[in-house]
């Protein structure tokens, strides 16, 4: 069961993420929450240069599932779409999107988009992302596609991917709870799917 969804919005310009809420009774989740998106390019990670060309305009959305209170990597993909900056901003005040299922019940997000002029230098913090975090993420993904899928080469990519982040936290380190939560829960489904 996760603590909490949160949503991740990726642009040319960077990452950025809402906090992780729970989910409420009726199946919702109330972030309420605004993210500035600056409108000149941040430094972020090679990995996610190929993403995007230096004139883009997509907007990458996702809602990710984080399995403890302070996230190891991205968290479990729940949904997600592609869209633009200006189809956000012509929307305005009201704009439901419909994320692309990765679990059976599509997702939908309520978003409100303005243009705003930020006074001064305005100092967003873009995600900068870890190795181990990209390790985790990359195996949150193979072990996604292992539930969906049963094949059991998706598991061994997960456990050894969960492993290698395991080995870099030593006791001690703030992310070893997360790390060890992580890997004993593929191995506790693999025993149960069988």
């Amino acid at each position: 069961m996760p603590a909490g969804l949160y949503v991740s919005v990726s642009t040319a310009y960077g990452q950025w993420n809402t906090t992780i809420k729970t989910v409420m009774v009726d199946s919702s989740v109330p972030w309420n929450e605004s993210l500035v998106i600056q409108g000149r390019p941040l430094t972020f990670p090679q990995w996610l240069m190929p993403i995007f060309p230096s004139t883009s305009k997509a907007v990458h959305i996702e809602i990710r599932a984080s399995f403890e209170t302070v996230t190891l990597g991205r968290g479990e993909l729940v949904g997600r779409v592609e869209t633009t900056l200006e189809e956000l901003l012509m929307h305005g005040k009201k704009f439901e999107v419909a994320l692309s299922a990765v679990k059976i019940r599509p997702p939908s997000l309520l978003v409100r988009a303005q243009r705003t002029k930020i006074p001064g230098p305005y100092a967003a913090s873009s995600i900068q992302h870890s190795e181990i975090d990209v390790t985790t993420d990359a195996a949150h993904e193979a072990y996604t596609l292992y539930r969906q899928s049963n094949h059991r080469n998706d598991l061994d990519i997960a456990l050894e991917r969960f492993q290698t982040v395991l080995n870099q936290c030593p006791p001690g380190d703030p992310h070893r709870a997360a790390a060890l939560s992580n890997i004993a829960h593929a191995i506790l489904y693999s025993f149960t799917k069988g």
